[in-house]
Formats: C-alpha cells, structure tokens, sequence
C-alpha cells in the first residue's frame, strides 16, 4: 500500500512554498528595477546587482517547480492550474530577460518580464486565497 502524504501535510506545504515564491518574486521584481536603473549594459556577472538577480530568478524557477509539484498532489485542479499558469509565466520572464541581457536590449522585452511578473504574483495570491477556502479533500 502506498504512503500517501495527506492534505494537511501538502496543503500546509503547498502554503509555505506559494509565501516563499510570493517574497522571491517581490524581491525579484525591486532587484530587477534596481539593475535597470543602476547597472549599465553590457552586464558582467561581477556586478553584485545583477548577479543577484540572475540567482534569484533561478532559485524562483527552482521554486515554481516545487509549488507545481506539491499542487499536483493536492488534487485540486484550481491549484495546478495557477501554478502551472505562475510557473510559465516565471519562464516567460526568465527568457525575455535573458533576450533583454545578452543580445538586443530592446525595452519590449523589459516589459514582458513585468508583465509576467504580474502573471505569476497574482496566481500565486490567487491561489493561496483559493486553498483558504477550499476544504480538504
């Protein structure tokens, strides 16, 4: 018989990751600001600034993918659809970024980082609201 981990246990998991990607991501978001702003292009990976950033988008992805994993155990199909939703868009951003960064500096794709950033910040608020109301199964 398999041991299956109960909602308690994955809700209270999945809650504790969808905060952690919430903080990730508003820290995310000011550091970006912080490298348009303050960080002159050509970037280098010795500016703190912009290393920061760069390591936090991974360790948010990284994030993202345990959230969809732990909502896909809970069995609640809102759940993986915001999360499934975040963690595309977290992508979206990631790679518009490093299209920004590496080749043409074009501010459309400064944009699409910040639009996606809203994309995944709000379905993860979403999706925490949701999981407060939503009985165990």
């Amino acid at each position: 018989m398999q041991n299956k981990a109960s909602w308690p246990e994955t809700g209270t998991l999945l809650r504790v990751l969808l905060v952690s990607a919430l903080v990730a991501l508003g820290i995310q978001y000011f550091l970006g600001i912080e490298v348009n702003m303050y960080v002159e292009a050509p970037y280098s990976s010795t500016d703190l600034l912009f290393s920061s950033h760069y390591s936090l988008g991974i360790l948010v992805v990284a994030i993202g993918m345990g959230v969809l994993a732990v909502s896909i155990l809970t069995r609640k199909p809102f759940a993986v659809l915001a999360s499934l939703v975040a963690f595309v868009a977290m992508a979206t951003a990631g790679q518009a970024g490093r299209v920004y960064t590496f080749s043409s500096h074009v501010e459309s794709y400064s944009l699409i980082m910040a639009v996606a950033f809203l994309v995944a910040f709000a379905s993860y608020f979403v999706e925490i609201i949701l999981l407060s109301r939503s009985p165990a199964p």
